[in-house]
């Protein structure tokens, strides 16, 4: 899991628009860090947060070893 990336896809942009650090999972969530972000969730934030995701909104996880 060291260095887990997601990515989030959006249809209005027709691309991924925002990534993160994905630092833990549970069996539905991922737990990640994300940077240019708000405490609502927008991808046009002013800092960096922890949240969770759900599995089934990310649209990858780039694993490199």
């Amino acid at each position: 899991m060291d260095a887990d990336v997601f990515t989030l896809y959006y249809s209005k942009l027709g691309r991924v628009g925002h990534v993160g650090f994905i630092v833990g999972e549970d069996e539905e969530y991922l737990t990640t860090v994300e940077f240019n972000t708000g405490p609502g969730g927008s991808r046009e934030g002013e800092g960096v947060y922890k949240r969770k995701r759900r599995k089934d909104a990310v649209h990858s996880v780039n694993r490199w070893w």
